[in-house]
């Protein structure tokens, strides 16, 4: 009898495990979907303006962050902060190289949620930073956005 119970208890955890690694792929899927398409007209909105502008504040959030495990991170390894930060020294070591990598994943995943969080993806953001510079259609949402970014980055 409790041999019976056993395996019904293993088969309904199995059952759950299987169920939540299912829905965990559907998710994966549902995101993977979920693409921006520019608007035919190549107008942005308020809307959109206000999540490039949310957007930005959490990009230069995320740039001082990095600039801090920069600093960090060359002086407990003993190699200078430009060493971490250049892409153009031929020259390093396996150390930097693997300091530099793990400094890019971490960046990476900072920019990544900078977008999550203000709503916007990284497609979108670079759209609008593209069609800013469209000087007629988007001439209003421009000077909005210029006139944020001085309140923003002003402070």
């Amino acid at each position: 009898m409790r041999r019976k119970i056993l395996f019904v208890i293993c088969g309904v955890i199995v059952a759950c495990v299987i169920a939540v690694i299912i829905a965990g792929k559907m998710k994966v899927e549902k995101v993977k979907e979920k693409k921006f398409v520019p608007p035919p007209d190549g107008i942005i909105t308020k809307e959109m303006a206000d999540k490039y502008l949310l957007a930005t504040k959490y990009l230069r959030e995320a740039i001082e962050e990095h600039k801090k495990d920069i600093m960090r991170m060359a002086k407990i390894h003993g190699v200078t902060p430009e060493e971490l930060e250049s892409d153009t020294l031929e020259k390093t070591s396996e150390k930097v190289q693997r300091l530099k990598k793990r400094l890019l994943k971490k960046w990476r995943k900072r920019e990544l949620e900078a977008y999550k969080r203000a709503g916007i993806t990284e497609e979108e953001f670079n759209w609008i930073g593209q069609m800013l510079t469209d000087t007629t259609k988007n001439k209003e949402i421009r000077k909005y956005i210029q006139k944020k970014f001085l309140e923003m980055f002003q402070k």
